[in-house]
């Protein structure tokens, strides 16, 4: 190299030095970036399959979210559009693993159903119906979907949308990752042995969003349809998140529930002659039915518990205050009688009283006593003979602990007596002084239907 005129040979040493500490910089940085590369690459590949992991999971809680709120289960072609709805997203975003490459097959979710469902089964869509027919077949076993995808593009799937073998299906269903042998489904071809990691499966139970809706001695609409009439009891069995509305036999809207669970909803008849329905209607007024009501056989209409002693406080149903001496009882805090119009009544077998009550403030740890008189009297109440006695007592009354009105039936046994036509039958309530507190009862409502049944 030639000197540069005026330049000491101490500075063009020092030049040389610089370039060549630069040139072994790069050269260790090129030899780190290669020991590092495959580290590098295996923590993005463990970020895809975390982020497929993840985003799977949130499509498949889409698609459920989907078929509860349209009343709907799909058949594979429509899963994506139902879901991409339910989350507000494009429907190539729910398909595709990566959306970029929305042409590429190897990465498309698919929608794998249970061939135990039966190829005519889906979309199933919800009537008032329930489920019946072929499509029984989704409240049992094999109601089953899976939603798999793959993130490895070079990857084939060996599935596509729809129906497999039960084989196949079972296969994927039951498949567990091991991170040892990175294994794939059972039968899987050969180009997948070592590469299980790539796969991503999310499992849906359908039998677990159908609800058991036990209706009986109604009229009821599901999302809007028209009535049913429902006389002896029917099981149904109805898709969770339908809006179901209750309607006595002549059409009035008693309630509506959203179903989010097994229910029950069952109105006895309003002429079976041989149940008398204790009454009330909480106007404070002579003819409030306190201490006397009635006993009829017209069934509860009433969807809310009314208020029967607005005098007493200021709680629905009806107080009664510890202490009660028996049928004869002058404090009419202390006493309840409910009688039936005039006419004769023969009674020649078991007799039972259901009633709905609960210790005063619905407290659950007190004990609570009651003894219940059924009696023949006058059209005033007043009692000519009592035709069975029974002390019935609970410790504590509310044993399950609801803090709400809990249903007791007491059984009078075995009774053989005929009601003359110028008398009544009548039933009388006492607290007795057993009771740790005063108690509530509710009657005459819909959900609280205190009665008396007599032998058939």
């Amino acid at each position: 190299m030639r000197a540069i005129a005026g330049e000491s040979p101490d500075r063009r040493r020092k030049g040389g030095y610089s370039t060549l500490g630069l040139a072994l910089v790069l050269f260790g940085l090129v030899i780190v970036g290669i020991l590092l590369a495959p580290n590098l690459v295996l923590k993005i590949n463990a970020r895809k399959r975390d982020q497929e992991t993840e985003r799977l999971a949130y499509v498949r809680e889409g698609l459920v979210i989907a078929m509860q709120r349209a009343q709907v289960v799909p058949a594979a072609a429509g899963w994506s559009a139902a879901a991409a709805n339910a989350l507000g997203m494009d429907q190539t975003q729910v398909e595709q693993v990566f959306p970029d490459f929305a042409a590429d097959p190897n990465i498309r979710r698919i929608l794998l159903i249970d061939p135990g469902i039966g190829a005519t089964t889906l979309p199933f869509t919800q009537t008032v119906a329930g489920v019946s027919g072929p499509a029984t077949n989704l409240l049992g076993a094999s109601s089953r979907l899976m939603l798999v995808s793959n993130t490895k593009r070079s990857l084939t799937m060996p599935l596509t949308n729809g129906i497999p073998t039960l084989a196949a299906f079972d296969a994927i269903w039951n498949w567990v990752y091991n991170p040892s042998t990175k294994a794939p489904p059972s039968g899987w071809p050969a180009s997948w042995n070592g590469n299980g990691e790539w796969l991503h499966v999310e499992r849906i139970n359908l039998a677990s969003l159908f609800h058991r809706v036990t209706l009986e001695n109604l009229q009821y609409s599901l999302n809007g349809s028209s009535l049913s009439n429902v006389t002896t009891q029917i099981n149904s069995h109805f898709l969770r998140n339908g809006l179901l509305k209750v309607h006595r036999a002549d059409g009035v809207l008693l309630q509506a529930r959203v179903i989010l669970h097994d229910d029950t909803f069952r109105l006895p008849s309003a002429t079976t002659s041989n149940i008398y329905h204790v009454t009330g209607n909480g106007i404070p007024t002579d003819t409030d039915g306190i201490p006397t009501a009635q006993l009829t056989n017209a069934a509860p209409t009433a969807t809310t518990l009314p208020n029967y002693d607005p005098g007493r406080d200021v709680f629905a149903g009806l107080l009664l205050a510890k202490g009660g001496s028996g049928p004869s009882e002058s404090d009419a805090t202390k006493i309840q009688k409910w009688i039936t119009a005039p006419g004769s009544i023969t009674i020649n077998g078991n007799v039972s009283l259901t009633i709905f009550s609960a210790m005063k403030d619905f407290n659950t740890s007190k004990k609570g006593q009651l003894k219940v008189y059924l009696v023949e009297c006058d059209s005033a109440g007043t009692v000519a003979s009592t035709l069975g006695t029974v002390t019935f007592t609970r410790n504590p009354w509310d044993s399950a602990s609801t803090g709400t009105w809990v249903e007791h039936t007491i059984d009078f046994g075995s009774v053989t007596h005929t009601i003359p036509p110028s008398r009544r039958l009548g039933l009388v309530i006492t607290v007795n002084n057993g009771s740790d507190d005063d108690m509530w009862f509710a009657y005459w409502a819909v959900n609280y239907n205190s009665r008396l049944t007599l032998p058939p």
